[in-house]
């Protein structure tokens, strides 16, 4: 397995590169710091070759989008914007973090938990 650090200017680049070489999407990861930062993973394969891309990033960041590159890839960064309250630039389809939920609402940590929750406006009331 590789593993190589990108910048966030290389992002839409290095998924333009893989598709260019023949590689397919398979998802992306999302790592959340306890200070809020960032770290996500870009898995790609090719056959049964495997690459992978880590970007940190701090919190607040705009990621670009490669939907424009791997379609598909609107899927997870929508559910990364649900989830985890990320935001790309870009996206082909932009749910406005309602792909899951009817109305948009603010993703929270669970105390002493280590996944996302999610409150929508009506729950805060």
């Amino acid at each position: 397995m590789q593993m190589q650090d990108i910048k966030l200017n290389e992002v839409r680049s290095t998924a333009q590169k893989m598709h260019d070489e023949g590689y397919t999407l398979l998802t992306q990861s999302v790592v959340r710091h306890c200070e809020g930062d960032n770290t996500l993973l870009y898995h790609y394969s090719k056959g049964v070759e495997e690459v992978h891309y880590r970007l940190d990033i701090p919190a607040g960041t705009v990621i670009p989008s490669i939907s424009p590159v791997f379609f598909c890839a609107l899927l997870v960064e929508n559910e990364n914007q649900d989830l985890f309250g990320l935001k790309y630039d870009g996206l082909v389809v932009d749910f406005n973090r309602t792909l899951y939920y009817d109305e948009v609402g603010e993703p929270t940590r669970a105390p002493f938990c280590t996944f996302s929750t999610f409150k929508t406006s009506k729950e805060k009331e």
